[in-house]
């Protein structure tokens, strides 16, 4: 199965040093997953433990490891990368007007594994983040919101994408 993506299309956190955190965990973990950050990292001084989501209050750090060397762009894609297991791994803090994009396989779609275009999608436990209908609304106290902008296909692989604008962080 393809490992997920994460495109950091307009993001504060591309100019903005403090919005990055560098981060591990005891599981690999795809690009684009959602994390909330623990406690620093035994012996540590900027490297934190990764965790699940476990509640919609949590605040969300969106993982973005660096995929490819220059030796490997031409065996294997975007789509075959994992952050390994104990290994540093980069995530970004969104902001509000942020624009990114991600796998369509790391939104947890209402039906049929493709999400629609308005709706929203906010943060839920695990890794990923839930859509919701347009007409309910967004949960009052997620801590992550998105509008669902437009779905898309990424290269030759034909990988569904998702386009998303934070609307509330």
């Amino acid at each position: 199965m393809a490992k997920g993506i994460f495109i950091a299309e307009n993001m504060a956190s591309t100019k903005v040093g403090s919005l990055l955190r560098s981060a591990t965990q005891a599981t690999a973990i795809e690009n684009g997953a959602l994390v909330k950050l623990d406690a620093l990292a035994t012996g540590e001084i900027d490297l934190y433990e990764a965790k699940p989501i476990a509640a919609i209050t949590d605040v969300a750090y969106i993982v973005d490891g660096v995929e490819l060397i220059a030796d490997e762009s031409t065996t294997k894609g975007l789509d075959d990368f994992e952050n390994p297991a104990n290994v540093a791994f980069r995530v970004r803090k969104p902001q509000v007007g942020d624009r990114f994009s991600v796998s369509e396989s790391m939104i947890t779609a209402l039906a049929n594994d493709k999400v629609v275009v308005d709706n929203i999608a906010e943060i839920a436990a695990g890794n990923k983040l839930a859509e919701v209908a347009k007409s309910t609304g967004a949960t009052a106290t997620a801590t992550l919101v998105c509008k669902i902008v437009a779905r898309w296909t990424l290269g030759t692989r034909a990988i569904p994408m998702v386009r998303l604008e934070v609307i509330k962080a």
